[in-house]
């Protein structure tokens, strides 16, 4: 998500001292010369959430719900490094991908996973 590729988009998001927040956190979490335990576990999470569409589990499901677990509990250390309000500004690029989203600059994962991981937490939301 920092590559030259995703300059104009992040200019309209954020300002150029939260790309620097950014650049500082992806740096730690997925440093560019080294795949990590963390950018494995990420990669296997969003494969098991491919597969789980292809296999047409419902984000009611309790497949979903342990998926959507994982998947939070991934976040959490961004989040941590972000802070909410950088979090938020992220959140709502990433909601946005339609408007910015090519071949050169994607997201790490499809918009069927992102609505599925969504409709999961909403699911959970309203279930008491």
């Amino acid at each position: 998500m920092t590559s030259t590729a995703m300059r104009d988009v992040l200019d309209q998001y954020f300002t150029s001292d939260e790309q620097q927040r950014w650049q500082d956190m992806a740096n730690s979490h997925f440093p560019p010369t080294q795949c990590t335990t963390y950018t494995k576990q990420w990669e296997t999470l969003i494969g098991q959430c491919e597969d789980a569409l292809r296999r047409q589990v419902t984000p009611e499901s309790a497949e979903a719900a342990k998926l959507l677990a994982n998947w939070k509990a991934l976040q959490q250390p961004l989040q941590e490094a972000t802070g909410p309000e950088l979090w938020a500004k992220a959140n709502r690029m990433y909601l946005e991908r339609d408007n910015w989203e090519t071949s050169e600059r994607k997201l790490p994962f499809s918009p069927d996973v992102q609505d599925f991981i969504i409709s999961a937490a909403r699911h959970q939301a309203a279930t008491p």
